[in-house]
């Protein structure tokens, strides 16, 4: 069956061979016989996927708790409200035809502006607390789900999709690999890098940098001798705002403060805050843990777990207490923490460079950002010819003697 676009000028609308979902203000495109894509452009009509997109969620070959419900609506609500977005939902039909589609990807996109190229583009959404823009990918139909976005954006004449902060490594560049071969698609790969992972293998080992546990053992001595220390984690639902109030004291506090960085320094991102670590109490996906002293925090790391896996989201801790390093002693009780779940992996989400957690966690995760060219010649030229560019400003700058100056798309505040 041949792909049909229907209009966004016109989202009620659909061709008579598409699906019929029910639901309103969905532009709907047939891929194949088996497949379809409903777009949603409005933040607001999302509410009526909140089934599949859990069940997506919870079946996705790569856990990513940033687009899950519970942390992706907020996020819009309070930093992306008001954005060209587009929200791309992937169907297939079930084998069995008395069982309900199947949701086998979902693609959060925003529209960007790309370096050097003319014209509007679109990504996956990223912001400074989102840190991995990979999208949901059914595990039994990642390929699929892949290869069906893709024919979607190229119906829907977008020049270029960013993948950005996507894992350059298992499964899920497996399928978008496999997906760029069918469609003999060349991405560009503008930014690769790594970050500090903590799996079961490496916590069970407790780190590898026994000289510099000891240093941090010690400090925990000398910090003793000021008084009563503990390490706490959150468990009773009632005892969370205390918990949300000290961690954003805590961050004001610091550095993030002083740097403008801080979630509590703006009324958008504390909200946003309050509401994603609320949500993810209420799913049982948070985890919080805080070093004490005298019975008043000093350090906490607030987790977002999904599925077999965990993301150390952010980190607070009191300066004051800075000789004493409390962020690195409640890392190493992380550590000790995360060995007593079950989780499988935990990201750090933390830059490349990072110097603390580069050496208490020695496994690494690779990741990526990618142009992927999807309509149009002009796109596959401009990924065709950057790496040419890219070698060539490299050259004339080694000639005039400047050295590189562009930051990473991966270094977090």
């Amino acid at each position: 069956m041949p792909a049909t676009l229907t209009s966004f000028e016109q989202p009620s609308t659909h061709h008579p061979s598409a699906p019929t979902t029910g639901r309103p203000n969905v532009a709907r495109v047939v891929i194949d016989d088996q497949t379809w894509a409903e777009v949603v452009e409005n933040p607001d009509d999302l509410q009526s996927y909140l089934e599949d997109w859990n069940a997506t969620a919870r079946a996705s070959i790569v856990p990513n708790v940033f687009y899950e419900p519970w942390f992706l609506r907020p996020a819009i609500d309070y930093l992306h409200r008001g954005k060209p977005l587009r929200f791309v939902f992937i169907f297939r039909k079930n084998k069995r035809i008395t069982d309900p589609d199947i949701l086998c990807g979902f693609f959060p996109l925003e529209q960007t502006r790309i370096k050097l190229f003319p014209t509007v583009c679109w990504r996956l959404i990223t912001d400074h607390y989102l840190y991995l823009s990979q999208p949901l990918l059914h595990t039994g139909f990642a390929s699929e789900a892949l290869l069906a976005f893709l024919r979607w954006a190229r119906l829907a004449r977008i020049p270029l999709v960013e993948f950005s902060r996507s894992r350059a490594e298992g499964p899920f560049l497996h399928a978008l690999t496999n997906a760029l071969s069918q469609l003999e698609i060349t991405p560009f790969t503008y930014e690769q890098t790594t970050r500090a992972l903590l799996t079961r293998e490496a916590g069970s080992e407790g780190g590898k940098r026994g000289h510099y546990r000891r240093d941090i053992q010690r400090r925990r001595r000398r910090l003793e001798e000021h008084g009563s220390v503990d390490v706490r984690s959150l468990e009773h639902p009632n005892d969370l705002s205390a918990w949300q109030q000290n961690f954003l004291r805590l961050e004001q506090m610091g550095w993030k403060g002083e740097s403008g960085t801080a979630i509590a320094l703006r009324e958008n991102t504390t909200q946003m805050f309050l509401e994603t670590t609320t949500a993810a109490m209420q799913q049982k996906k948070l985890q919080m843990l805080g070093l004490f002293l005298n019975d008043q925090p000093i350090a906490i790391k607030c987790n977002l777990c999904s599925g077999e896996g965990s993301y150390a989201w952010r980190i607070a801790y009191d300066e004051d207490y800075a000789k004493f390093s409390p962020g690195v002693q409640l890392e190493l009780d992380n550590m000790e923490y995360f060995r007593g779940t079950s989780m499988e992996w935990m990201d750090s989400c933390a830059a490349a460079d990072h110097p603390m957690i580069n050496r208490l966690w020695p496994d690494r995760l690779g990741l990526q950002c990618v142009y992927v060219p999807t309509y149009g010649l002009l796109s596959e030229v401009y990924c065709s010819t950057r790496p040419l560019l890219r070698v060539m400003k490299r050259r004339l700058n080694a000639l005039l003697g400047r050295g590189r100056t562009s930051q990473s798309v991966f270094t977090q505040s």
